[in-house]
């Protein structure tokens, strides 16, 4: 290096022009920290604390001259892990060029009579352009950027002569294609006021400051490739959370493939150990009733508790059975017409020898009830077995139940059974309507319950798209009335 430079412009072997070294000896450095390498201030200090001059192209004073190019890259924004953080976000660096974009860059090359226009984005080392109309460049280093100078704030930058602006008048941008002279940009401002970059129009001879009309369509513009922004980054989600939709819905179906396939084994197994169950309980039931009709009395009443306990284990065998099929919903209904009034005096029938053992009466109320539906003849006995059933379980010898019919205003068809009972808590009226659910209170003496009667028969009547409600009061008994739609009821003929 030869003689030094009067002023120096960032350092040993950098000049600054001589209007700045006129204003300069003005007095305006006469607060600020000198150069390292002189008595001068630098210009790095000037532009630093927002004071240095417009100044026309360089002048060397009886020093050496540096040939490397003399750029001023700009300050890095104070909250930049952030707003780098908001370009990521968007996901848009390195995409293919797109028509929303290229569309704003041709409107703004036409509005504003300019060259070349950009959508251009600040990255931590370069600047990109989304879009760019009359420039084939893809990236610049972020030291030569201008737009790294435009996302300092809020303002739009505008170089009228880049060659009488210290900033960029040795920049390569400027010196070499594309021959900046005439720069404006707007920065990219999103929401939560994060400056990614600008929508910049540029042109290769100096121009005069944009008019206010000529600002307003630059911001607009700008705000308009921000809302292209938002859309597409609002889409990308959409689309992400579609896709992830469709794995989720594909790992489902498999999942239920593989519940669906374990279901059916098990039900296999469950149909294989009924049969494998009920064959010798069967058998056993036959002894039992042979033994029975022995002469020995002590010998026929040990035959009868073993026929009713194997009885009782039958059943709870086919109840486990219909509980599974109506939770994995295997269960279905063969519908047909039918009256109730008879499917009722069937079932009354069939109990009654039962219910006068242990003195109970069944009074049947539905004789004469002419109504006609369409429901499922076994499925439908085996709810008002079952209810029937249990009413007599628990009432006590001498009671009653009561079994009747009525039809609504709504058009629907209500099936009640009361008995004078022993009622069950107000506590225990949502367990009882569960598998398994049991009441505190005991049935007669020898009578058992499973716990699943009232749950099948609530899944049942439900399968006919009806409803199956309990009250009760203990001490006072029990009523369970099955609501059937309009739409079972045929006929009252």
């Amino acid at each position: 290096m030869g003689t030094q430079c009067e002023v120096h412009l960032a350092g040993p072997g950098r000049e600054i022009n001589l209007a700045a070294r006129a204003w300069a000896a003005g007095g305006g450095l006469a607060s600020r920290a000198p150069c390292e390498a002189c008595d001068h201030v630098c210009a790095h200090t000037l532009y630093k604390h927002d004071i240095l001059p417009t100044v026309g192209r360089r002048h060397h004073l009886n020093s050496t001259i540096d040939d490397s190019p003399d750029v001023i890259p700009a300050p890095v924004p104070p909250n930049e892990t952030e707003r780098l953080a908001a370009l990521r976000r968007y996901r848009v660096l390195d995409t293919p060029p797109e028509e929303a974009f290229d569309r704003l860059t041709r409107m703004a090359a036409t509005l504003l009579r300019s060259p070349i226009a950009l959508v251009s984005l600040v990255d931590e080392a370069r600047q990109w352009f989304k879009s760019r109309h009359g420039l084939d460049t893809v990236e610049t280093t972020r030291e030569w950027a201008f737009c790294a100078h435009a996302i300092l704030n809020h303002d739009n930058l505008v170089v009228c002569d880049t060659q009488a602006d210290a900033r960029f008048v040795d920049n390569p941008l400027v010196t070499d294609e594309p021959q900046i002279r005439f720069y404006a940009g707007a920065p990219l401002l999103t929401h939560d006021g994060f400056r990614l970059g600008t929508l910049c129009v540029i042109d290769r001879q100096p121009r005069p400051m944009l008019d206010d009309a000529e600002m307003r369509i630059l911001n607009d513009l700008a705000a308009l490739a921000v809302d292209q922004l938002e859309l597409r980054r609002a889409t990308r989600e959409l689309l992400d959370e579609l896709v992830l939709r469709e794995h989720c819905e594909a790992g489902l179906r498999e999942a239920n493939a593989r519940l669906d396939a374990a279901n059916g084994r098990r039900d296999e197994l469950l149909t294989t150990m009924a049969h494998e169950l009920c064959s010798p309980l069967s058998a056993i039931v036959g002894f039992a009733e042979l033994i029975e009709a022995s002469p020995d009395r002590e010998t026929s009443g040990y035959a009868a508790r073993i026929n009713s306990a194997t009885t009782h284990m039958i059943d709870l065998v086919h109840n486990l059975l219909e509980q599974a099929e109506l939770d994995t919903g295997h269960l279905a209904i063969d519908d047909a017409p039918l009256r109730l009034s008879d499917v009722t005096a069937e079932v009354c029938g069939l109990l009654a020898v039962h219910a006068d053992r242990l003195g109970v009466t069944i009074v049947d109320r539905t004789r004469g009830d002419r109504t006609r539906l369409r429901a499922d003849r076994v499925r439908l006995r085996q709810i008002i077995t079952n209810l029937i059933g249990n009413a007599v379980k628990f009432t006590p010898a001498g009671g009653r139940v009561e079994v009747t019919s009525e039809r609504h205003a709504d058009g629907c068809l209500a099936l009640t059974v009361s008995d004078t009972g022993v009622g069950i808590p107000a506590a225990d009226l949502a367990v009882v309507q569960q598998p398994f659910g049991r009441s505190g209170s005991s049935p007669h003496p020898g009578e058992h319950s499973s716990g699943l009667g009232l749950s099948i028969s609530r899944g049942l009547v439900e399968l006919h798209g009806g409803r199956l409600c309990v009250e009760s009061q203990p001490g006072h008994g029990t009523c369970v009335t099955v609501t059937l739609p309009p739409e079972r009821i045929e006929n009252d003929a």
